[in-house]
């Protein structure tokens, strides 16, 4: 194949704390050096269940959960992006909210933003996804019009 045949010049890599986030933010990084692409580093945030309980109401402060949960995804996201730094690539950082699925939040962000190659782990951090064997991966492939690569 010539090298000019296939070129990406916008790559987007979803993080979410697995090893599997990790080493998709190792090729992203990489390809992106490679192509000379813009990469983003991304992290949809998902906010936990509130717990409920029979017979107590439960207090939550929805606006501590969620300043933990951007937190918590910047720390994600800060991290594959000091990663892109020591090789040399400039990475954008996003944390963002999404009503619906992950997998959408991943292919919406990619359609609005121009994104002509997603890199995803085949499997993310919670046990339902582990089960799923890798549902946002998945969700991804079948939901966006880019080129998607799934890093196991």
């Amino acid at each position: 194949m010539d090298s000019h045949e296939t070129s990406f010049s916008n790559i987007l890599v979803a993080v979410d704390g697995s090893e599997s986030a990790q080493r998709a933010a190792r090729v992203a990084i990489e390809l992106a050096k490679t192509f000379g692409a813009d990469l983003t580093v991304l992290h949809i945030m998902e906010i936990p269940a509130i717990p409920y309980m029979s017979d107590r109401p439960v207090e939550v402060d929805v606006k501590e959960l969620d300043e933990a949960a951007r937190s918590e995804g910047m720390r994600m996201v800060s991290k594959a992006a000091s990663l892109a730094d020591t090789r040399g690539v400039d990475a954008k950082e996003k944390v963002i909210r999404h009503m619906g699925s992950v997998a959408e939040g991943i292919t919406d962000y990619a359609k609005k933003n121009g994104i002509d190659l997603i890199v995803v782990g085949t499997r993310g951090m919670s046990s339902i996804k582990k089960l799923l064997m890798g549902s946002i991966a998945r969700g991804v492939v079948g939901s966006t019009d880019c080129s998607v690569l799934v890093v196991r």
